[in-house]
């Protein structure tokens, strides 16, 4: 009984910890925060105003006391995290203080960064001129990559994730205690 007290009195702060890592300015949009094709109509209506930006890494430039990060820009979750789809909303730099690797910030991660938009500027990307909006980041989190697991294989209506399948309605158990479907001359057969 005294268990099960102490056990629940200290789940509150397990889950609290599992949500720590990511920053609290990365996980809450301010307000109002215009969209980047808005900003870009009119930059300087918008300068020194706080936005959440992020999407994929194109390219990480490192100057003298900062770097510049050329982001894809992606739409956002509630939580912050770009969403990984096809609609992408243009292309914006983040200029960061101090010196980022270029190894563990790569090409094609995923990033989010909170800061003021500063101005534009234009950039070639190959030999087509390109305008740029420049956020002057005060946070920023680094996605951590989606893992996909090798062993999971689509398999007809039912999914195999070794050693247990999983069906629409029931758990299989173990794979070798099920009856898979095989291909016979045309024909499926049990």
């Amino acid at each position: 009984m005294y268990l099960r007290l102490i056990l629940l009195s200290l789940l509150p702060l397990v889950l609290t910890a599992c949500n720590s890592s990511i920053p609290q300015l990365i996980r809450q949009s301010p307000t109002p925060n215009p969209g980047l094709s808005e900003v870009k109509q009119t930059v300087s209506s918008y300068q020194n105003q706080n936005v959440r930006w992020g999407g994929k890494i194109l390219s990480v430039e490192n100057k003298q006391h900062s770097t510049l990060i050329e982001v894809l820009s992606h739409p956002l979750t509630s939580h912050g995290r770009p969403k990984q789809a096809d609609d992408y909303q243009g292309r914006f730099m983040a200029e960061l203080n101090g010196f980022i690797d270029p190894e563990h910030y790569q090409k094609d991660r995923y990033i989010t960064v909170y800061g003021k938009v500063d101005k534009s500027f234009e950039k070639l990307i190959d030999e087509h001129p390109y305008e740029y909006t420049l956020v002057q980041a005060e946070s920023h989190y680094l996605w951590p990559e989606y893992l996909v697991n090798p062993n999971f294989v689509p398999y007809g209506h039912y999914y195999a994730d070794y050693p247990f399948v999983y069906g629409p309605r029931y758990f299989y158990g173990p794979q070798f205690f099920y009856q898979r479907r095989f291909l016979y001359r045309g024909g499926f057969f049990y």
